[in-house]
């Protein structure tokens, strides 16, 4: 019986003798690294620092800090005179706005001239209404 050749089996001739072409993967190259245990060892480390980080940050953060003020003798004249312009500037927040003279005499100028003006329109609506 006679063997098949690529063309009739539909491989190509380079495929079939892949292991013996110049250049082909050595049989270390051709399996891929197990990388399972690099990865287990490095997940491990990252988690470790990641947790020590993460320490490190709350001990930071709950760490009491000095507050940089004065003795109350000492701090006792510019509290106070804060104070002052923050009530002072609240008051004034507070009160209502006056409306300036002038715009009163305006406001009632224009009230009377808008009374002073004869009426033009009829108060009866005779125009609308269709004859019956």
């Amino acid at each position: 019986m006679k063997t098949p050749t690529p063309a009739n089996t539909g491989i190509s001739y380079a495929y079939q003798n892949r292991h013996t072409l110049p250049g082909a993967p050595s049989q270390s190259q051709s399996k891929p690294p197990k990388l399972r245990d690099a990865f287990n060892q490095s997940r491990d480390q990252n988690t470790q620092s990641c947790q020590q980080r993460r320490e490190a940050f709350m001990v930071k953060r709950d760490q009491p800090k000095p507050s940089l003020r004065p003795a109350p003798q000492m701090a006792y004249g510019p509290d106070r005179a804060a104070f002052d312009q923050r009530w002072k500037n609240e008051q004034q927040a507070a009160k209502p706005k006056r409306a300036t003279p002038s715009r009163e005499k305006r406001k009632e100028a224009f009230k009377k001239a808008r009374n002073e003006q004869p009426q033009t329109r009829a108060k009866t609506r005779t125009h609308n209404r269709k004859g019956r």
